[in-house]
């Protein structure tokens, strides 16, 4: 009896872990670009691309003093993995760093040193930050999702969440560059890898099954993804390990990633222009912003690919921030479609954006002072991975105590549902009376939580289930449910409440709009079922929550545990009447003469006889 939740608890013990260490990964490698404000990283007065061809070139440098102009080409046979990281801003330098290699000017080579400058735009800086900051948001309310709702379509939303961090892994700066490479391409196949993933959300979205001719973009997905990183790490192979001109990929890459989104774009419209009504009102606001997501990325991907310029950077990170309507949509979305309650979302968002905060700001201020004040780099390192393991071993109890803190402060109505469902599945077990248990089933729940309908189905001789008792439900609504429908099977196999599908719900007789049944409940007595209660979304529209339909779950359990009880007093007192009745006849036997010793002689069978 206890596998199922024990390997339910390992499951998402597992799917957590797996989260918590992409999303880590990605973040560490985009957030300490935050720390330019105090530590500004410098940058090189020219800007180069997969060629070679030096693109643009800062005026006032000594760079541009020195004769460099655009049109140029570094030779890269020149050059070091560690030059050609930072030429190909795969790595920050330092302000007051030189480089010394080779350069092809109309035929001539001639060697030259430029030294890394200053990045003095404040304002330009705190549009870099904004960007890293939109990441924070983005993932975060992707992990809620995935975690609480594990889908293909959730999955690939979270990986598609990672693949709009951009970074430059500063914190591994001081690695030799053949490892900071590796990482460096590490990131690029989780950035492929979340790309391609956005192609599976599209066609799966909102309903995780992909219809009509997004079956065909759903099973696309994994080509996708060896197309686009095949041509990113061809180009970085090609460019940065070897020094080839490897331009052409990076074009390559560019309309991979454009077509790829473009698919997925074309999806989303064929599901929208599917819909039809209330559906598509709904929808109309989620598929605009991912038009404009879309459109910035375009325009990001083709200033990246063939405008890379000074004149351009800014517009490339003022573009990146645009990717907060993705997570805004979508959350949208998600609330519209009742994938998730908003309460549940914002409780969620407020323990995770302490927690995040407290830890952005712990590692912000390790790295200031150390790094600053100390003016020691890798001692800052060091003191970070210290503080990574110290807060690793006890975020679970700092995590439960904030949690337990804004449950009780700030969400006090949802708190007190809770302890009072908690209460209902402890009192529930020793109710004497089948009419009690109905109505504390449907009435308790519908009343605690705010529900829009509750009904309870008991099971009859017949092998149907009949509805004994229900709120929100008109007088034509359906009284019996069959014991072969679908939803009945799936809670007889399943033995764990079950999300009402829209198939279920178009049944006839079943409530539709606000009162339309969103979740079913087993009632489990001696591994067979014997009743189902189901329940409607909040009065708000909201859907119920993990927590909530946890909540469900163990009153399902608490009222299997009083019909067991009912079943066992009904038994008994079977047994005791039958006790009984059996005492009677053997009193009324003998006052005939019968005895239980067995007859013996003519005279007592005449008697039987007679």
């Amino acid at each position: 009896m206890n596998a199922r939740p024990d390997g339910t608890r390992s499951r998402q013990g597992v799917r957590i872990a797996v989260v918590v260490a992409l999303g880590l990964f990605m973040l560490g490698l985009a957030t300490p670009n935050i720390s330019q404000l105090w530590y500004p990283f410098a940058q090189l007065p020219i800007d180069v691309n997969y060629d070679g061809v030096i693109t643009s070139v800062d005026s006032l440098s000594d760079a541009a003093k020195q004769g460099i102009s655009p049109g140029d080409a570094v030779d890269f046979g020149s050059t070091t993995l560690a030059q050609r990281l930072v030429l190909l801003d795969l790595h920050y330098p330092r302000e007051g760093d030189t480089f010394t290699f080779r350069v092809l000017e109309k035929g001539v080579n001639r060697l030259v040193t430029i030294r890394a400058e200053g990045r003095p735009e404040l304002f330009e800086d705190l549009i870099v930050v904004l960007r890293r900051s939109t990441y924070l948001l983005f993932v975060g309310i992707a992990a809620f999702i995935v975690i609480r709702r594990p889908n293909k379509m959730t999955w690939a939303f979270y990986l598609y969440s990672l693949a709009a961090i951009y970074g430059n892994g500063e914190y591994f700066g001081f690695l030799p560059a053949p490892v900071y490479f590796t990482i460096c391409e590490i990131q690029v196949v989780l950035l492929a890898l979340g790309n391609a993933a956005f192609l599976t959300f599209a066609a799966r979205f909102p309903y995780d099954r992909p219809e009509g001719w997004a079956t065909r973009a759903d099973r696309a997905a994994p080509f996708a993804f060896a197309l686009l990183a095949t041509t990113s790490l061809g180009a970085d192979f090609g460019a940065v390990l070897f020094g080839l001109p490897a331009q052409g990929l990076v074009v390559a890459s560019t309309i991979s990633k454009v077509a790829v989104f473009s698919l997925a774009l074309g999806t989303l419209f064929d599901m929208y222009f599917r819909r039809r009504g209330e559906e598509r009102q709904r929808l109309k606001i989620v598929v605009w912003a991912l038009v404009i997501a879309y459109a910035a990325n375009v325009l990001i991907l083709w200033i990246n690919t063939f405008s890379l310029s000074f004149e351009v950077a800014f517009w490339w990170d003022a573009l990146g921030a645009l990717n907060l309507f993705i997570p805004i949509a979508v959350a949208y979305a998600v609330l519209r479609y009742r994938v998730m309650d908003v309460n549940f979302i914002f409780s969620r968002a407020l323990v995770y954006g302490v927690l995040t905060t407290g830890l952005v700001a712990l590692f912000a201020l390790i790295d200031w002072v150390v790094g600053t004040v100390l003016a020691q780099e890798r001692l800052a390192v060091a003191a970070n991975v210290l503080a990574a393991v110290v807060i690793g071993l006890s975020l679970n109890g700092i995590h439960s105590r904030v949690e337990r803190t804004i449950r009780s402060v700030l969400f006090k109505r949802r708190h007190a549902a809770a302890r009072r469902l908690a209460q209902l599945a402890s009192t529930l077990p020793h109710v004497t009376d089948s009419e009690t248990i109905a109505a504390m089933v449907v009435d308790e729940p519908m009343e605690a939580l705010s529900l829009a309908s509750a009904a309870l189905f008991r099971s009859t001789e017949r092998g149907s289930f009949e509805r004994v008792w229900a709120l929100g439900w008109g007088q034509s609504a359906v009284c019996d449910l069959d014991l072969y429908e679908p939803l009945v099977d799936r809670l007889r196999l399943a033995a764990e409440p079950t999300r009402v599908s829209r198939a279920d719900a178009s049944r006839d007789g079943l409530p539709a709009g606000e009162a339309k049944p969103i979740v079913a409940v087993p009632i489990i007595v001696r591994s067979q079922l014997e009743a189902v209660a189901m329940y409607g979304a909040h009065t708000g529209g909201e859907d119920l929550d993990p927590d909530e339909i946890g909540s469900l779950a163990r009153i399902g359990e608490a009222a299997g545990a009083a019909y067991y009880h009912l079943e066992a007093d009904s038994l008994r007192n079977a047994l005791e009447g039958l006790d009984h009745e059996i005492d009677t006849w053997r009193a009324r036997a003998l006052e005939l003469g019968w005895s239980d010793a067995g007859a013996g002689g003519d005279e007592t069978k005449e008697e039987e006889r007679r």
